[in-house]
């Protein structure tokens, strides 16, 4: 039997990539990171302590100055005040001097403040006002308080060298003092309030360095731990890859390939076996320790080498794999087929070094196809007589399903049947009764007995008999048009454009004799320029048939009924609701709407095909779907939607 060969797969096996870096790259690299890591937390502590210095520079600068000569010109201020007093107390002139002094250093002390570069424009503005303040008051004071001074110590009588009258005189130097004595009041509490400004910025400054130093101490101790930590890390991934990683896939593939069901054997380019594993071995019934130095031509026997391998080692040297059939031979000298799979090892450099064989013993499969072989003639063979019972079956289904539309065409016949017997019995007995009177007028005429009296008695009769006959043959062959629709055995209506609005207002002109003895209301609602091409036949009996559900048994007993129809376009479809406010259908008649020769008015001309007839022009004719909701004594609602080109639809 001729073997038969899987497609040949050329692929291009190449040996995989190593590493661009050595593994000791890779660790000097990431004691790099270390290094620099350390470097940049370093960095950040000299910059976060460059800011440090700076706000220490500003304190030593600016702030501890500024406290110190606002406290220095307070302190003067007090001790001049104090001078004052014991001026106006002693009377010794000694003291106002004193007391310039004093002011002198406050107003020194206040320059000094004035004079640093880190002082705001605001805080500047307003230190220069207390100077300016208290220049002016020592001046003021310094008079005031030498003229006092001396008047006491000489015993001068003021009012005497004064042309004021004494008594405004000494109350104008009362006045004054108490006016100093405000004024010293003011520039008190404004050096009071400069001395607390730059003690609590200083005490706020000396707080946020300490804060800062702390804060510098425990982030350097974190970025150590970080950089510390991430370099380890770094560390232990390159390890894990560069090596666990390896060594754990190659002790995998080893158990692999020692574990595979798959005989493997790697030769060199001389053919001579370097590795095989006991898959390998147990396939060819020899064991592994006893097949090294081995050639390929071990395993195979002569014709099997010239037949088989010769042409796969050419082609594997042309494509680099094959996979194919080939057989073996076994230490018995018994042959076994397999399907093997050899590829072309190459080293870095593109050059061939070694030959892969993987190789499965497919005895029991080539047993399998030779059963499947046998079992699919059999079946074949078999397979005239199963297709001669399916001719059976088939044709005996088809006759079922014709018994089934007898069936059912014959229930349908019966209940026509009975719905004609009426109409017809009635038609029948009045021609009767018209022809025995016809013979009887005759009979008179005949004999010259004929009356203007019973000839015109036997018009009326006949007038009224024919009446009779015509409108009972009229619901007859309505019931039979009725029949024929359900029978989809109809006349097939012309197809043409309309325009829907016009064509309905039509359809209730014709309509308009059934309902205009009537209270009722009809509202239509529908654009005017609305255009179908469709069927304008199959949509008048389906509004017909709509209205005369209506007036029949949704009006019955009502004297007043609303009936509105809602038209409204939708891109290629077209909604119609028809709805009334009748008496509705409760839950059970609403599941049998549809149900052919349904009907509530059994024996009172209802023939049950109305609905059933709307339901298949709409469905089957138009294309389209009909649904029905009510709700009993709230009327029932009628929701259509079709196609404006019923064949366009069908045809998508």
């Amino acid at each position: 039997m001729k073997k038969n060969k899987p497609p040949k797969v050329k692929k291009n096996f190449t040996s995989p990539k190593r590493s661009k870096f050595s593994i000791i790259t890779k660790i000097w690299f990431s004691i790099g990171i270390l290094v620099v890591g350390y470097f940049m937390s370093t960095l950040i502590v000299f910059t976060l302590g460059s800011h440090t210095e700076k706000r220490i520079e500003h304190v030593s600068n600016y702030l501890f100055p500024a406290t110190t000569q606002s406290r220095l010109a307070r302190t003067a201020f007090k001790e001049q005040m104090d001078l004052y007093e014991d001026a106006v107390m002693s009377g010794e002139e000694i003291f106002v001097e004193s007391a310039r002094k004093n002011s002198e250093k406050s107003l020194q002390s206040l320059k000094y403040i004035l004079d640093l570069p880190q002082l705001s424009d605001e805080k500047r503005k307003e230190i220069q006002l207390i100077h300016n303040h208290l220049a002016l008051f020592t001046k003021s004071g310094n008079t005031l308080y030498k003229s006092m001074t001396e008047a006491f110590r000489e015993d001068m009588d003021i009012k005497q060298e004064s042309d004021l009258p004494p008594d405004e005189l000494s109350l104008f130097m009362s006045d004054k003092a108490v006016r100093l004595a405000h004024e010293a009041d003011a520039i008190r509490d404004s050096l009071r309030d400069l001395c607390e400004y730059f003690q609590t910025s200083l005490k706020e400054e000396f707080t946020s360095i300490i804060d800062i130093t702390y804060n510098q101490r425990y982030l350097n101790l974190i970025l150590c731990i970080v950089v510390i930590f991430v370099s380890l890390t770094l560390i232990t991934i390159i390890v894990i890859r560069s090596i666990v990683r390896p060594l754990k896939r190659t002790f995998m593939l080893q158990m692999a390939v020692e574990q595979s069901i798959d005989g493997i054997a790697v030769f060199n380019l001389m053919g001579k076996i370097e590795y095989v594993n006991n898959a390998w071995a147990q396939m060819h019934g020899y064991d592994p320790a006893g097949l090294q130095n081995k050639t390929i031509s071990f395993f195979h026997t002569k014709k099997q080498m010239t037949e088989e391998m010769i042409p796969l080692v050419q082609q594997i040297e042309t494509e680099g794999f094959h996979v194919c059939e080939v057989g073996h031979k076994r230490k018995n000298e018994t042959t076994f087929p397999t399907m093997m799979a050899v590829n072309l090892l190459k080293d870095e450099k593109s050059n061939p070094t070694h030959l892969v064989g993987i190789a499965r013993d497919i005895s029991i499969q080539k047993q399998n196809e030779e059963e499947l072989r046998k079992a699919r003639d059999a079946a074949e063979a078999s397979s005239m007589a199963l297709q001669e019972s399916l001719e059976t079956l088939k044709r005996t289904q088809n006759q079922l399903i014709q018994s089934e539309k007898m069936a059912s065409l014959g229930g349908l016949v019966a209940g026509v049947a009975h719905e004609i017997n009426t109409p017809l019995g009635i038609s029948v007995t009045a021609s009767s009764f018209l022809e025995r009177k016809t013979r009887e007028i005759k009979e008179l005429f005949d004999q010259n007995r004929l009356k203007r009296s019973d000839f015109k008695k036997y018009i009326e009769i006949g007038l009224e008999s024919a009446s009779s006959i015509l409108s009972n043959l009229n619901r007859a062959a309505e019931l039979i048009q009725s029949f024929k629709q359900v029978a989809v055995d109809q006349t097939v209506e012309e197809k043409r454009p309309f325009g829907l609005n016009h064509y309905i207002n039509e359809v209730f002109i014709s309509l308009r004799p059934r309902y205009k003895r009537t209270d009722h209301e009809i509202s239509i609602n529908c654009p005017d320029n609305l255009e179908l091409n469709s069927y304008p036949g199959v949509i008048m009996q389906v509004i017909t048939n709509l209205v005369m559900n209506s007036l029949i048994h949704g009006f019955d007993g009502i004297e007043k009924g609303h009936i509105s129809i809602e038209i409204i376009e939708r891109d290629s479809k077209v909604m119609i609701v028809y709805s009334d406010d009748g008496r509705g259908m409760n839950d059970e008649q609403l599941a049998k709407i549809f149900d052919p020769f349904f009907t509530t008015k059994r024996g009172q001309g209802g023939t049950g095909l109305g609905m059933h007839i709307v339901y298949n022009l709409v469905t089957q004719t138009l294309g389209g779907e009909i649904e029905c909701n009510s709700t009993p004594d709230q009327g029932t609602v009628f929701s259509i939607r079709i196609p404006k080109d019923p064949d366009s639809t069908t045809a998508q």
